[in-house]
């Protein structure tokens, strides 16, 4: 169809113009009144990009296959649900002052702006038996087939780049984007910039959002059901999660912590997004990063097998879905608190470090210097309050450091040789009083396990310099503080000057993770007290 064929019969001039820039030129066009059953909808307006994919997941065929009049029918609804607040406030200034803006089309037919003002004259239209209201718009001579990249960047500097605009969807603005940039390419960030007046990088961040919503909808069995992200209003919280992640280095970090909170998201378990965020970044900082993931992640796999081979195709079966398994997001919950707890309780306790650390910092700052230009009097202040800091500080140093007392036995413990897997665990701090060896096969070991938390249980044996395990395997529960001692048999009698290792492997990990090891030689005296 040429709108221009219809010139005096449905498609009448004006004396009006509209401003408008097209490939960096802005000039005047003429303004037309053109019969409203000419027109139709642009289906790639990003404004109603989801409920086009709404209707298009939902329906059998695609809503371009429609006959022109249900087409328009359908979107017409789509724009007026999209935010029907504005539409009616259009609707009503156009009843009283008449359409005061025109709108933008193409040689087709096809709106390129004006999709509010176009459905408000159609609606009014039905409700009136006299005269039909006609759109006012621009009749631009392109069509979209070859223009497709002209008339996208003019589209988007109307939406976009003019004032009084009303807002896009959050979502929709993003898919656009995306969709245009990333997918199908058909303009560059640049591009997009120059069209929008929108800085570049946040186009970058964006874009990312954008990849983000992707793969929750993939993780949750909806992918590209572009309109659930919209139902659920997950854009927020996912672009939190994008500025979140970018502080994680480690990929495969970063993959572990996105899906533990898509699915802590998805079921409804994180309350004030920005505060779970906040919490989070408490935990993964307190030490107890690798135990905390380890047991989303079993908590997230399964929700991962409750998903099975389930596809939701609208909210109300994810609803649904979400309030069957309220224990799982009860348990999800529970352990984030657990482990936020720990985490507060670390950060009380981490405080006297802090104190020395800026201590010593402000110590360092003196400079000798200006000591040397003090007179007596205030050189004799300062010596003074040396003195209290230094009392202050022996009074601490005596509390974790107090003296040791020798006790003669016949091997030797090397602390030195502590190996930790993973040291920012939260685990007992295991002592060990006294040891010996008797008769070359027995070996009493005292330990204490100083400890408040998850109860946790442990492996504990003796291997030699070859690896070998030498004696047997001991298991302890441990919960609260830990005083025992314990026998262990060996099955090879070390010689003199040998080295063999106690250690402690928590049961919930393989015997390559070894939570510590302690170093015994024999014949040599040692101290007693050493934690490892």
């Amino acid at each position: 169809m040429n709108l221009m064929e219809y010139i005096n019969n449905g498609v009448y001039e004006t004396n009006l113009t509209r401003k408008l820039t097209l490939e960096g030129s802005t000039k005047a066009y003429k303004v037309y009144k053109i019969d409203p059953t000419l027109l139709f909808y642009n289906d790639n307006n990003d404004r109603i990009a989801t409920w086009i994919n709404e209707y298009n997941s939902t329906n059998q065929g695609k809503l371009s296959d429609l006959p022109l009049d249900e087409y328009n029918a359908v979107i017409e609804k789509f724009v007026y649900d999209s935010n029907p607040a504005a539409l009616e406030k259009t609707k009503r200034s156009i009843e009283i002052t008449d359409q005061r803006e025109a709108g933008v089309v193409l040689l087709d037919g096809r709106i390129i702006d004006g999709n509010r003002r176009f459905t408000c004259v159609r609606m009014i239209n039905k409700s009136i038996l006299d005269e039909k209201r006609l759109f006012e718009a621009v009749i631009l001579p392109y069509s979209l087939e070859n223009n497709y990249k002209k008339i996208k960047l003019l589209e988007l500097s109307i939406q976009h780049g003019e004032e009084q605009k009303v807002e896009y969807n959050s979502i929709d603005k993003l898919l656009g984007m995306y969709f245009d940039i990333a997918v199908n390419k058909y303009i560059s960030i640049e591009e997009y910039s120059a069209s929008t007046n929108e800085p570049i990088n946040d186009i970058k961040k964006h874009l990312v959002v954008a990849s983000f919503v992707e793969d929750y909808l993939s993780f949750i069995h909806a992918s590209k059901k572009y309109y659930l992200a919209r139902d659920m209003q997950i854009v927020s919280p996912l672009t939190d999660l994008a500025d979140f992640l970018k502080r994680i280095r480690d990929v495969d970090t970063q993959m572990q912590i996105k899906e533990i909170v898509f699915a802590s998201i998805f079921l409804n378990a994180t309350g004030d997004f920005r505060k779970y965020i906040k919490d989070l970044s408490m935990i993964l900082t307190s030490g107890a990063m690798t135990m905390f993931l380890n047991e989303q992640t079993r908590l997230k796999d399964t929700l991962v097998d409750e998903l099975g081979t389930i596809a939701f195709n609208n909210i109300n079966e994810i609803k649904s879905f979400v309030n069957n398994h309220s224990q799982l997001a009860e348990d999800i919950i529970n352990g984030f608190d657990f482990w936020l707890n720990k985490s507060r309780k670390k950060t009380v306790l981490a405080k006297p470090i802090v104190s020395t650390v800026r201590a010593t910092e402000n110590i360092d700052s003196i400079d000798a210097k200006v000591i040397m230009m003090m007179d007596e009097e205030n050189k004799q202040k300062l010596a003074r309050q040396l003195h209290q800091l230094i009392n202050a500080s022996n009074k601490y140093l005596d509390i974790v450091e107090p003296k040791k007392e020798e006790v003669a036995v016949d091997i030797e413990v090397n602390s030195s040789a502590v190996v930790m897997s993973n040291p920012e665990v939260d685990e007992p701090i295991f002592n060990v009083d006294n040891s010996t060896i008797i008769r070359g096969l027995i070996v009493p070991v005292h330990i204490k396990a100083l400890y408040n938390g998850k109860p946790y249980s442990y492996k504990l044996l003796f291997r030699n310099k070859d690896n070998e395990i030498i004696s047997e395997i001991i298991g302890v529960d441990i919960e609260d503080d830990f005083d025992s001692q314990i026998v262990f048999n060996l099955s090879k009698s070390p010689s003199a000057k040998d080295i063999i290792y106690l250690q402690a492997i928590r049961k919930d990990n393989d015997d390559k993770k070894i939570s510590a090891s302690f170093s015994f030689r024999c014949d040599i005296n040692f101290e007693s007290d050493l934690a490892f």
